[in-house]
């Protein structure tokens, strides 16, 4: 219904920066009928991306004017959600296109492997869907289930803002009619509404439409075992995605470069007497400051040997847990109800609002929430001094939102989603670290003072451009 209340009208909209990057693996092979290998082209990335601006102009409405200043101040997240609609009108064709090039490329394949010189032997078994990682060890907000039937029937949507699999429903059937026994009732029972499917069978489907993943639902044999990721009024699980690493030319002619360099001071030299017309190639840089509001990190930290054998780092392995305010509080049980919000009723919301109400009063601590148990009109009111909750909630088929359980918060390194295990620390709080020992960084970050932040270093980053440019 945009930009006119019956959904017609125009806007003239213009791109800066549009990239479309589409990766293709031929290395790839499948088990036939008859026993035999066979190769198979497949995509193995689709992005889009819109690197710089995204201009949205509303024409021939009463409302232009409004209409317009929301689309400047809401830019962000418009272009986004432009890019992930785009990616998933652009999966759905691509998909088609590499099936019809499989279906054409099949006889030419053995003369395309002796041209290369490759075996089919040589080639690594194929993945079984688009980014079919094996998924690492559960986050706090995520969960593996496992169902001993199979077309499980899971009503799925597409998610506001990507294009993963939210689940909006169960669809059971009918009791008298149905084959399933009561174990595998029992199994469907425990699927949590409003939570995204995030992985099937030990392996990542975050790559997937959700058209993909209800075709894998319906197809898979049982059992098959899904990882849910509940959706969270908790900052602490909006982990920024990590930096990838990207690389582009810019020419310079005669004059000055403009260039404002630290920490390399070759490089300067070097500048100062390289020849024009040039063309020099900048990269994502691997060092990073990360600001924290809060302290300490809460990083695990150990010594790690460089390629100069002069020289070591600290490196960050793991990181340690917040715990949890709801449960502490010892005022709240799992399945309690949330009834309000800051002495706003919330019984009558769907799951999606109550959650947004619950972000807005975690912006503006301390704020209270109150609960009512099972069976009960008494209400408990919990009064949170500042975010994380610590809870994780569940929406149930009458939409009330209820303890589902209680979990550690990630800490303020870990939340922030720039510093990564296999991190170097350089300097915390503007101090470097060279050779001190993990002890020693240790005592810098526990007697810090403001302002806090921690100068990193992405060391797969590091080795990579290594050998890009050695």
């Amino acid at each position: 219904k945009f930009p006119y209340l019956n959904g017609g009208g125009t806007a003239d909209a213009e791109v800066l920066g549009g990239c479309v990057s589409l990766g293709f693996r031929v290395a790839e092979k499948v088990a036939m009928a008859d026993g035999t290998w066979q190769p198979t082209l497949a995509v193995s990335s689709i992005e889009i991306e819109i690197k710089e601006d995204l201009t949205l102009q509303i024409n021939g409405s009463w409302f232009s004017t409004v209409y317009n200043v929301l689309a400047s101040v809401f830019k962000d997240l418009i272009k986004d959600y432009i890019a992930s609609t785009l990616e998933g009108s652009l999966i759905d064709h691509v998909v088609s296109l590499v099936t019809v090039l499989n279906a054409f490329m099949k006889e030419y394949w053995p003369m395309l492997l002796q041209l290369l010189h490759v075996t089919v032997e040589e080639l690594p078994l194929a993945s079984a869907w688009r980014g079919a990682k094996p998924l690492a060890p559960p986050m706090p907000h995520e969960e593996d289930l496992t169902f001993t039937s199979s077309n499980l029937p899971i009503v799925l949507a597409k998610r506001t803002r990507d294009r993963m699999a939210l689940v909006s429903g169960v669809t059971l059937p009918n009791l008298k009619t149905s084959t399933l026994t009561d174990t595998q009732r029992h199994e469907l029972y425990r699927i949590p509404l409003q939570a995204t499917i995030v992985g099937v069978n030990g392996l990542s489907c975050a790559k997937l439409t959700s058209k993909e993943v209800a075709t894998l639902l319906e197809t898979l044999p049982a059992p098959v075992q899904l990882r849910f990721a509940t959706a969270v009024p908790d900052d602490d699980f909006q982990v920024k995605p990590r930096r990838m690493l990207r690389t582009f030319d810019v020419s310079f002619g005669d004059g000055p470069l403009g260039l404002k360099l630290r920490a390399r001071p070759l490089v300067l030299e070097t500048l100062k007497s390289l020849p024009r017309p040039a063309v020099l190639t900048f990269s994502t840089s691997p060092d990073g400051i990360v600001s924290f509001k809060t302290w300490p990190p809460l990083v695990d930290l150990d010594l790690k040997d460089s390629a100069d054998p002069c020289r070591s780092y600290v490196v960050v392995t793991g990181f340690s847990r917040l715990p949890s305010f709801g449960k502490n509080s010892k005022q709240i049980a799992v399945d309690d109800r949330v009834v309000a919000v800051n002495g706003a009723s919330v019984t009558s919301l769907p799951y999606d609002k109550v959650m947004d109400v619950l972000r807005h009063a975690m912006a503006s601590p301390p704020y209270r929430v109150d609960f009512s148990r099972s069976g009960s009109v008494a209400t408990t009111t919990v009064t949170f001094p500042k975010g994380p909750m610590g809870i994780l909630f569940r929406s149930d088929k009458d939409h009330g939102v209820y303890v589902k359980k209680f979990v550690a918060g990630l800490g303020p390194a870990e939340r922030s989603g720039l510093v990564y295990r296999g991190c170097a620390i350089l300097q915390v709080c503007g101090k470097n670290v060279d050779g001190l020992d993990v002890e020693g960084v240790q005592s810098m970050i526990d007697h810090a003072q403001p302002p806090y932040h921690l100068t990193v270093r992405d060391m797969d980053m590091e080795n990579t451009l290594s050998l890009l440019y050695s």
